[in-house]
């Protein structure tokens, strides 16, 4: 568990009730990287890590349909 670089980015591992949680802090600051990793320290006992991180998943349902608005009109279909 803690803080550390990978290549010049600093990530963070920890693991709470159960679950493994490994994400990028997105900084090469390490005074910065120190005070995000005690911020989603706190976030995660408190709970609000889980709601946000849930809220940016996709369903596959949502991400196909989005895919096909976008570019749906260019492929063909072939028999």
């Amino acid at each position: 568990m803690g803080l550390y670089k990978r290549g010049e980015t600093f990530w963070f591992t920890v693991t709470y009730d159960g679950r493994r949680i490994r994400e990028s802090l997105g900084t090469d600051s390490k005074k910065m990287a120190e005070k995000l990793y005690a911020k989603v320290l706190t976030d995660i006992i408190e709970g609000r890590h889980f709601e946000t991180a849930n809220a940016k998943r996709i369903r596959f349902e949502e991400m196909t349909a989005k895919y096909l608005e976008a570019y749906g009109h260019s492929r063909t279909k072939r028999a």
